[in-house]
């Protein structure tokens, strides 16, 4: 199981991955990954790293594999379902970077943010 940071952004973040981590296959498709994530809000960023586990830091890593850019409120509008994350990519309320050079990276989170958002 992942540790859950103090952090608040963190912290909801990482009760949902842990909710999902529950299920064994997911659980080892994950464990295989090698990749950062940062989500920067308009709060402060959160990092999460995929290595042999999963860890969540209040901070920028160095050198992420994906950065998505977004403001808090479209946090909120996510795990409320008023929008899809496809939908603020394309809608400009998330911006990413590393799409183009990690776009397997890319595919497999947006698949686990799916999977832990309901659809």
């Amino acid at each position: 199981m992942l540790h859950e940071p103090d952090d608040f952004i963190g912290n909801i973040l990482g009760k949902l991955l842990n909710r999902q981590l529950e299920n064994q296959p997911m659980r080892g498709k994950v464990g295989r990954w090698r990749m950062s994530v940062v989500l920067d809000t308009d709060y402060y960023p959160i990092s999460i790293i995929f290595s042999y586990h999963i860890e969540i830091v209040a901070d920028y890593v160095d050198d992420p594999t994906i950065v998505l850019s977004m403001k808090f409120n479209t946090i909120i509008r996510l795990f409320r379902g008023e929008t899809s994350m496809i939908r603020a990519v394309l809608g400009g309320a998330i911006k990413t970077r590393g799409l183009l050079k990690h776009p397997l990276s890319m595919i497999r989170f947006y698949r686990l943010m799916t999977s832990i958002l309901g659809g």
